[in-house]
């Protein structure tokens, strides 16, 4: 009778299979070996904030000629208490906590997508997204100082990218694709929206790239701040890729600039780049940067790279070596 009993269950199961949503389990550990923060060449073993450990999971199915699917995942930031793994400025996270990076629904169809919950902003990651063409994992002087040395936070350091409102509770649209070319448009909880303009193409063996992105937010003391930011790349057959962004941030009328520069090249599955980069400092002080980096793509993904940064008087060099694997 039992067997009876679980061969119909079994077979109730496949009937009731292709209803049921398609889920997957991925993530990464991803951790570093540096030395840097802040100016204070100190030696640090931590997270690299800009592509952390983190676990997720993802849902979808089809409903009436629609995808329907969700995606839940939360970053670890845990560091050296004090010098690493805090979360971004506006986020609350502090060091050792976790950050929960999404956790929203999403409906895709003919018409675009649109996704609702806590989540990437429409222009979040696009300050960033010039490296894709070269495939260099690890950008650079961004990744280095939004990521590595979140041994320090950013603002601390004096590198700022400027790369709109990173993950948040927001309602977003993504267009269809129209010749590789993206629209996104975004809506924050409580205030704050984005616009972002993404294009990819090719030919002949070369790829090229072209973003652009616009946030605007209200802030706690009655300003609001507005950030532009245009980023261009091309990798070429050869291996040869290169790649610049500029940006500005301007809080009622006072004004952050910030540029950079990337030259790289790839072959097989090591990448090697130099990037050369300025940016305002809150304070009026200016940072300016080199970067030279080298990066295995293989099973575990390996790099390392040496920074040179100046912020006045000051001088700070930041040797480091990472190491992430997905699974």
């Amino acid at each position: 009778m039992k067997t009876k009993i679980l061969v119909a269950a079994l077979a109730a199961g496949m009937v009731a299979s292709p209803a049921m949503a398609a889920v997957s389990v991925s993530g990464q550990v991803s951790n570093i070996v540096g030395i840097g923060g802040d100016f204070d060449e100190s030696f640090n073993i931590a997270q690299n904030n800009s592509s952390g450990s983190r676990f997720r999971f993802k849902a979808e199915k089809e409903w009436g000629g629609i995808k329907v699917g969700l995606r839940h995942e939360i970053q670890n930031r845990k560091g050296p208490a004090g010098n690493n793994g805090e979360g971004p400025e506006d986020s609350g996270v502090a060091s050792g906590q976790d950050d929960l990076r999404y956790s929203d629904i999403y409906f895709a169809g003919g018409f675009g997508k649109l996704s609702v919950g806590q989540g990437d902003g429409a222009a979040n990651g696009l300050a960033e997204s010039y490296t894709n063409v070269g495939g260099n994992y690890f950008g650079g002087l961004d990744s280095y100082w939004f990521g590595i040395t979140s041994i320090q936070q950013g603002a601390n350091l004096g590198f700022a990218q400027f790369d709109f409102l990173s993950r948040n509770q927001r309602i977003r649209y993504d267009s269809p694709k129209f010749g590789g070319a993206q629209l996104s448009a975004s809506l924050r909880s409580q205030n704050g929206g984005e616009l972002a303009l993404r294009y990819k193409g090719g030919a002949g063996g070369w790829k090229w790239t072209g973003n652009a992105g616009f946030s605007t937010a209200d802030n706690a003391d009655g300003t609001s701040t507005e950030r532009t930011v245009v980023t261009a790349g091309v990798l070429m057959p050869f291996g040869l890729n290169i790649a610049g962004r500029i940006g500005e941030q301007d809080i009622e009328g006072a004004t952050r600039d910030t540029s950079l520069i990337s030259v790289g090249y790839r072959i097989g599955k090591l990448r090697a780049n130099v990037e050369f980069g300025s940016s305002d400092n809150a304070d009026g002080t200016e940072t300016d940067g080199t970067v030279v980096g080298v990066t295995y793509a293989g099973p575990v993904l390996i790099y390392a790279q040496v920074g040179k940064f100046e912020r006045g008087a000051e001088e700070f060099s930041a040797p480091v070596v990472g190491f992430r694997m997905k699974f």
